[in-house]
């Protein structure tokens, strides 16, 4: 008889850290999802960047002799670039993150 409740208490305790591992597997595919939409924000405003100085030197070198030409295209390309940054950081990459976690998530897993 003492081998049976000796022998619950270990399933109790085993079901209890299986629990727990449940627990901190799902709040850890939750930070991945998270951490990897991070990841993917940055990476398109290093190439939004990039895209930006290339434009820029573009138009600098199309419109080089005519001064005026050369502010107005400039201000139209800053423009553009900030437009298409703002709608694509707002609507599409913002829209499709994940939530953040919530700070009882965060304290789980200490």
């Amino acid at each position: 008889m003492g081998i049976l409740v000796e022998r619950d208490a270990q399933l109790g305790a085993l079901h209890n850290k299986s629990v727990s591992v449940q627990e901190n597997t799902a709040l850890f595919s939750k930070q991945a999802k998270r951490i990897k939409w991070q990841a993917r924000i940055h990476n398109f405003k290093i190439l939004a960047a990039v895209f930006f100085v290339f434009a820029v030197l573009c138009v600098f070198v199309a419109t080089k002799d005519s001064p005026v030409t050369l502010l107005g295209s400039e201000f139209l390309v800053v423009a553009v670039a900030f437009g298409l940054y703002h709608l694509v950081d707002k609507l599409l990459l913002r829209q499709n993150a994940p939530a953040e976690d919530t700070a009882e998530d965060a304290s789980a897993i200490e």
